[in-house]
């Protein structure tokens, strides 16, 4: 009977011993197992800035994985960089190992202004053609739209806003308080200036010193638009954003030999050209 005891025990012991190596065994890590992710190194510097309308070369990146080895084949690259507009972009380097780990890593590219380059009258800037140059500051000025709008009425009959400028710089001022004073039915040539165009929402109608300047290099923007474009100024009457006097607004006549400055009654139905600071 002693034996039998003896000999369960033993049993029994031996079974406990061998399920506990098994648990344990269980808990041992895999040398083999793969859970690190490549390593991506940018070449050349993280952080680029570059000049609007450059040409942009990008120096790419290498990848190495610490099981596969070399990668650098397998990155696939994705970016928004858009070099005819100012802003901050990204260029996006991925790659992932044969077990699925993935690794991203980031280029930043700054659009900016050339701000040392030499403006002129007639270059294309910012959505329009350089009609005028602020000679206090010759990096920015005015541009107009290379487009020819429909024939427009400046304003009601009769009616008078008395607080626009022919100045220089208030142009925009001056469409936005026509604008105002037109209610719901805003007035044709100031709302029709105001239309979003070639990526800028700030067009407005000139004043009528800006008109002056504008008609001034007509034939120097006329060529640069229709070299652009395929099409210049027309030889007619354009309104300004300057009022006269009850009923009455400043235009002036594009005519290819005199160009002369004159009031046109609001209900008139002339031309307007938008134009923009830069």
């Amino acid at each position: 009977m002693k034996k039998l005891l003896l000999l369960s025990a033993l049993l029994i012991f031996a079974c406990s011993s061998d399920d506990s190596t098994s648990d344990y065994s269980s808990d041992i890590p895999d040398d083999n197992y793969d859970n690190l992710a490549p390593v991506i190194t940018i070449l050349g510097d993280a952080l680029v800035t570059i000049i609007r309308g450059e040409t942009y070369n990008d120096a790419g990146a290498t990848a190495i994985d610490d099981v596969d080895g070399d990668l650098t084949s397998s990155i696939v690259i994705n970016s928004n960089l858009d070099t005819a507009n100012l802003g901050i972009y990204n260029i996006e380097y991925t790659v992932s190992d044969l077990a699925g780990n993935t690794a991203v890593s980031f280029r930043q590219v700054t659009v900016v202004e050339d701000t040392t380059a030499t403006i002129n009258i007639g270059d294309y800037i910012e959505g329009g053609v350089v009609f005028w140059i602020d000679p206090t500051d010759e990096t920015h000025g005015l541009v107009c739209a290379c487009l020819n709008y429909p024939n427009e009425g400046w304003g009601q009959s009769g009616a008078l806003i008395g607080n626009t400028s022919t100045s220089l710089g208030s142009g925009s001022s001056n469409t936005d308080k026509i604008i105002e004073a037109g209610g719901a039915n805003a007035w044709g040539a100031a709302q029709q200036a105001r239309t979003p165009r070639r990526g800028y929402d700030d067009w407005f109608l000139p004043s009528k010193d800006e008109l002056n300047e504008l008609v001034g290099n007509a034939e120097i923007v006329s060529d640069s638009c229709y070299e652009l474009f395929e099409q210049g100024i027309i030889y007619e009457s354009y309104w300004s954003s300057s009022e006269y006097d009850i009923g009455n607004a400043w235009g002036q006549t594009v005519n290819g030999s005199t160009n002369g400055i004159q009031k046109d009654n609001f209900v008139s139905s002339t031309k307007s050209h938008p134009v923009r600071s830069f």
